[in-house]
């Protein structure tokens, strides 16, 4: 079977030796010719030896100057040789896809049949992966191994090469964890990445405080130059005071709706699972849908609830402190408050 099988492929590459398919004979000079007619003779020899990437690109560079069916048909089988299915699939569309002329030779014409007849095998072989995207956000993307996926393909079985995968999804201000698959030839996998709040959005921290004096460090009442003995002092506490507590209420109402979001989510899951027998198998996929939605949305009742917190409290004290009046100003300077974000999280450090 091996010894006819090369056979075939040396009639194949020998009869786009004198046409040049899409190209007429010409459009194309001797040197293209004789160059096409070196480099396919050169990728059947890598071929014949089970050097699959050399034959690819020797067959590519055939391709460039004269087009024939052979140079993708034999690529194609190469690509099946490195487990590059996806590629080797869209090359066998494309060979039984191309309208011949009636001039073509017959090995044209025997690539098509053999694509015809080895796409059927390949199909069920390509596995198909369905790639979900929980979290609201602007600009999404997907990449699967530091290629990018269109975002029009989220939600769609795709064709997928068997083996190892890291599929990611990033948005604005916004990421995911990678996720790691393996998929296997003719799988049907589904992978949900749950958006969270990237780590540059988070390093950021909350919304800052509008400053009242020329000082870029924490607010503070310790230093006297930083709460000078003037009027607008007070206003201008009173302002930072206001808008403190206006984004610690936005925060703490983002909170709560999404934590009664993620407790629905987790309700219905609870429901579908509440029976005698357990989760339903048939049910798995929704039930972990469920569970990943109810995640994600906990995550960003949980941000909106630090956030919401750390802005009313800010809030309040600022507002204390611009209703001092001069005689107990002493005691107003000896007040600090400094939003501090660490790896345990998120709060307020002062002292009174």
């Amino acid at each position: 079977m091996r010894t006819r099988s090369h056979t075939w492929a040396t009639v194949l590459v020998a009869g786009m030796l004198g046409l040049s398919g899409v190209r007429t004979a010409a459009a194309q000079s001797d040197q293209e010719r004789s160059g096409a007619r070196a480099a396919a003779t050169e990728g059947l020899a890598a071929f014949n030896e089970s050097r699959w990437a050399d034959a690819i690109d020797l067959f590519r560079r055939a391709e460039t100057l004269v087009h024939a069916p052979t140079h993708l048909l034999l690529s194609a089988r190469a690509h099946v040789k490195l487990g590059r299915l996806v590629q080797a699939r869209e090359l066998y569309i494309k060979i039984t896809k191309e309208t011949l002329t009636p001039p073509a030779p017959q090995p044209f014409r025997d690539a098509q049949t053999e694509a015809a007849r080895e796409l059927a095998l390949l199909e069920p072989r390509v596995a198909r992966v369905t790639i979900k995207v929980q979290g609201e956000a602007k600009n999404i993307a997907v990449t699967s191994d530091g290629e990018s996926i269109s975002s029009v393909l989220i939600g769609i079985p795709q064709p997928f090469d068997p083996g190892r995968h890291e599929i990611k999804a990033t948005a604005q201000g916004m990421e995911s964890k990678p996720a790691t698959v393996d998929v296997a030839e003719g799988g049907r996998q589904t992978v949900v990445l749950v958006l969270e709040l990237s780590a540059a959005a988070a390093s950021a921290g909350p919304v800052g405080l509008v400053s009242t004096g020329p000082s870029t460090g924490p607010l503070s009442t310790a230093d006297s130059s930083r709460v000078p003995e003037s009027p607008s002092r007070g206003n201008g506490m009173r302002i930072a005071a206001y808008s403190a507590l206006g984004v610690g209420a936005v925060g703490l109402a983002s909170g709560v709706i999404f934590g009664l979001g993620a407790k629905s989510k987790y309700t219905e899951a609870d429901d579908i699972c509440g029976g005698p027998n357990g989760c339903p198998e048939s049910r798995r996929s929704e039930i972990d849908d469920l569970d990943s939605s109810a995640s994600a949305k906990k995550t960003l009742a949980t941000v909106g609830l630090i956030v919401g917190g750390i802005g009313v409290s800010t809030g309040v004290v600022l507002l204390v402190l611009s209703g001092k009046s001069s005689a107990t100003e002493r005691t107003a300077r000896t007040i600090t408050v400094r939003p501090e974000i660490s790896t345990n999280g998120i709060g307020l450090r002062g002292s009174f």
